[in-house]
């Protein structure tokens, strides 16, 4: 296949349409090739009952509050105004020089775009509408559906049809567990023994760090501390980096 002279863009949106329309998948040296460093699930196709409206027009706000709409307040009042506050995250590792233009999208993010009651709620909101494009994995959307596991059967299900909107949404790239994440998160985290690093977060910013992503979406300090940029430094919308 003839990708030369293609911008980082219109190459992303190359290889989504080839591993869409085909049975098969890249290989490792596919993507090597091209020097974008990731893979992704595939897209699945729209359930019954969804909007006609395609992923690739839908944002990610758009796509949330579609979910949303059905929650009943009193659902949602059920919720923590400060749910980062019991989401671990920290991890080591600056990242490489030559970085890529995805963001990573870290459990913080997710749950504030979804609970309006959050004080992150409106930095998530606009941070979606800013960064169309994000990256994310299959350890973070876990993390997120076990924030919910005690909060009730109703959200509960909300938790579960948010994270198949996000893996089904052709501009998030959803990063697949495999022994090789799981080894690297664990090395990472054996080295920060005096610290009170995740697990997850061990594998997030190894994610970060093999894909050369700078830029996370958090408001979790470690991050910084370690050489990432946080898009989410606190609940003051002056805090928010503007995009790149």
């Amino acid at each position: 296949m003839s990708i030369l002279h293609k911008s980082e863009d219109e190459i992303y949106i190359f290889l989504r349409q080839e591993r869409s329309s085909s049975s098969g998948s890249f290989s490792v040296g596919d993507y090597e090739n091209i020097d974008l460093g990731f893979s992704s699930t595939s897209v699945t196709p729209m359930r019954d009952g969804m909007k006609e409206k395609s992923f690739a027009q839908q944002s990610i706000w758009d796509a949330f509050q579609e979910v949303l709409q059905h929650v009943s307040k009193s659902e949602l009042d059920r919720l923590p105004s400060d749910a980062a506050s019991e989401i671990d995250h920290y991890v080591y590792g600056t990242p490489k020089k030559k970085v890529m233009s995805l963001r990573f999208a870290d459990t913080c993010f997710w749950v504030a775009l979804m609970n309006p009651r959050d004080s992150l709620h409106r930095q998530a909101h606009i941070l979606s509408e800013q960064y169309t494009r994000l990256i994310t994995s299959q350890e973070v959307l876990g993390e997120f559906m076990n924030f919910f596991c005690k909060r009730g059967d109703q959200l509960r299900q909300i938790a579960v049809e948010l994270t198949r909107k996000i893996q089904e949404n052709p501009n998030i790239v959803v990063v697949e567990q495999t022994p090789k994440s799981f080894r690297q998160g664990m090395e990472l985290y054996a080295l920060r023994l005096d610290k009170e690093y995740s697990f997850i977060d061990c594998i997030s910013m190894a994610t970060m760090r093999e894909k050369n992503i700078s830029e996370i979406l958090t408001n979790d300090h470690h991050f910084s501390q370690e050489g990432f940029r946080i898009l989410m430094p606190s609940s003051r919308l002056s805090a928010i980096a503007p995009p790149t």
